[in-house]
């Protein structure tokens, strides 16, 4: 009896995705503005891989996203860019909105999963939420002091409300506002940023197909995850001949033959990609980004030796190879929960 007890616990403890916070409502689409000291940027997303971003300051570049392409507006400083057959997936772009507090609010999320933070209940203009503190530890690359971040996640949905960044007792807070959940945009809202004069033309060469018809041009069957968390739905999915350059200044170098798979829910991603190692096994972290901190370590998927790691504004993944090919799996999880996903991929 005894016996059992400890055998069914410890089956239990092993379970993926059964640790919490999960999302009781789901929302692909709505308009969103994030105030701050008297700047503010607009969104409006109307899916996965469409929304649009508008700032108050010149100095930051406008966004459209439409499917494939991707247009970067021209700044005082910066020319303008279309970019066509965009990467889907990280780590060959980043994905998402372009917002701090997204990235905040998916790392606190992922080590909450994990049992590494906690989120503490609470009451923010009426409405329940999640408060979590996160360390932010000194970066000499950026040139800022040590600090912290405290965010409230609306508990519904995760997403974030408020966010105060405090490092030597100097704070800074933005508010996010969002408005017309689950609403359908007419996609000509999507209208296209000032390029500017002479913008830069990008052809990442991504080729929108699902994982059957991608398989035809790859020399490698693709994997597809058989275990995913409740409520996750494929939303794209592809092939390039190409994968780009990864890890801190594209230390990485490219890979042939890139395989890449994204499921949602709501605002949350699991990333997926496959290519041949030609080069061998990555030398470095094709997450890392230059400046941003980072932690990480050695794992398993499975019976195969990979590699862990997350940041603050890094997103929680893993990588490995396997024969002929490199794996990556990324998403708002623990180690565990993505050592699940990974370890049930199987050839479509």
């Amino acid at each position: 009896m005894v016996l059992s007890t400890v055998v069914a616990l410890a089956a239990a403890a092993a379970a993926p995705f059964t640790s919490g916070p999960n999302p009781a409502f789901q929302t692909d689409s709505y308009q969103l503005s994030v105030d701050t000291r008297g700047s503010s940027v607009r969104y409006i997303v109307i899916g996965p891989e469409r929304f649009l971003s508008n700032a108050s300051r010149r100095a930051v570049p406008d966004v459209t996203v439409r499917g494939a392409e991707m247009l970067v507006g021209a700044t005082p400083a910066t020319r303008g860019a279309r970019v066509a057959n965009r990467f889907p997936a990280e780590p060959d772009t980043t994905t998402g909105l372009d917002d701090l507090g997204f990235r905040l609010a998916g790392f606190a999320v992922a080590e909450a999963r994990a049992g590494a933070l906690a989120l503490i209940p609470d009451t923010l203009d009426g409405r329940a939420v999640y408060r979590v503190r996160i360390g932010l530890a000194a970066n000499r690359c950026r040139g800022v002091a040590g600090g912290r971040a405290t965010l409230w996640l609306t508990q519904a949905t995760l997403l974030p409300r408020r966010l105060v960044v405090t490092r030597r007792g100097t704070s800074r807070a933005w508010a996010y506002r969002f408005s017309g959940f689950n609403q359908v945009f007419p996609i000509h809202l999507l209208d296209a940023p000032a390029l500017g004069k002479r913008p830069q033309a990008v052809d990442q060469g991504f080729t929108r197909a699902a994982p059957l018809d991608a398989s035809g041009p790859l020399p490698f069957i693709p994997r597809l995850p058989a275990t995913l968390p409740s409520g996750f739905r494929l939303a794209t999915s592809g092939w390039a001949r190409r994968g780009a350059r990864t890890g801190v200044s594209g230390v990485n170098r490219p890979e042939p033959h890139l395989f890449s798979a994204v499921y949602v829910r709501g605002w949350e991603r699991v990333e997926i990609t496959e290519r041949v190692a030609s080069h061998g096994m990555w030398k470095h972290d094709p997450f890392a980004r230059r400046c941003l901190p980072m932690r990480g370590g050695h794992t398993m998927v499975g019976t195969r030796p990979a590699r862990y790691g997350i940041g603050p504004e890094i997103v929680s993944h893993l990588w490995w190879r396997e024969g002929s090919l490199l794996y990556t799996v990324s998403g708002p999880f623990g180690k565990r929960d993505l050592q699940a996903i990974g370890a049930s991929m199987k050839k479509i």
